[in-house]
């Protein structure tokens, strides 16, 4: 068996180091408001967004910037104008979730949301974020703000390509086993579909011992083969031998 199986690819979310960009949304009238104190003067990130530790995505007419807390944690800041914002935006943003959590560390991307933002809130919880607690009076001194947070095990049973992925090489690795003469795992379903697809994805974004981490704790608990990373670049994975090939998945047969 030798087969090609690619995730959908990213096509208007990119990372970035460029600072002119984020310091021209930050200061952006239309933008200003909603981040810090407007009486502290025009802002310069450069700092931030130089920081290889913190993620920063760009879109059309916006991005986000994900400032690294701890391993695994990052808090989220979106910039957006108002023409990036509405169907345009949801689909970028769940181009840059896949991206933050199959090609970087990350674990859980937290957020707050004041209570004087609704619009900053309702796209929360469209993406997935679930509230961990309030606190009165913090925004300005009498505003409320929502701390939201956003798990990897959350995002990957709505990512509808993680099922995807997950469908079309368990299918392939199936059959192999089957011609192989191999014992069957047990039927595959949808839940088995968004965590193989999902720790595939973390082996194209150049995280083979996330994906590992990722998914044994997952079959673990579900009661599914494990699987083990072989190198950098490659996953024994349930009956074959998936490998990173310049960002396209590649099957071979385990021998």
């Amino acid at each position: 068996m030798r087969s090609r199986a690619g995730a959908e690819h990213l096509k208007v979310v990119t990372r970035s180091f460029d600072a002119a960009y984020f310091n021209d949304l930050a200061n952006d009238p239309q933008i200003r408001p909603f981040i810090g104190s407007p009486e502290s003067g025009p802002l310069d990130l450069t700092a931030l967004v130089e920081n290889p530790q913190n993620i920063c995505l760009t879109a059309e007419a916006g991005g986000w910037m994900l400032f690294k807390l701890m391993p695994g944690a990052y808090e989220l800041h979106t910039l957006f104008r108002p023409t990036g914002r509405g169907k345009k935006f949801f689909m970028a943003a769940r181009e840059a979730l896949r991206l933050v959590f199959t090609h970087t560390d990350a674990l859980e991307i937290l957020t707050k949301c004041p209570e004087d933002n609704p619009g900053a809130r309702m796209a929360a919880i469209l993406a997935g974020f679930r509230e961990r607690f309030r606190r009165e009076n913090v925004w300005d001194g009498n505003v409320a703000i929502s701390y939201q947070a956003l798990t990897i095990d959350d995002w990957f049973v709505r990512d509808p390509e993680c099922w995807a992925m997950g469908d079309r090489v368990g299918r392939e690795i199936d059959s192999a086993r089957l011609a192989a003469g191999w014992e069957m795992p047990p039927p595959r379903d949808d839940a088995s579909n968004y965590a193989l697809g999902a720790a595939l994805l973390m082996l194209l974004g150049a995280q083979p011992d996330k994906a590992v981490g990722f998914y044994n704790r997952w079959a673990v608990f579900a009661g599914r083969e494990t699987i083990v990373a072989l190198s950098a670049a490659m996953l024994d994975i349930q009956g074959a031998i998936a490998e990173n090939v310049n960002g396209h998945l590649r099957l071979l047969p385990r021998t």
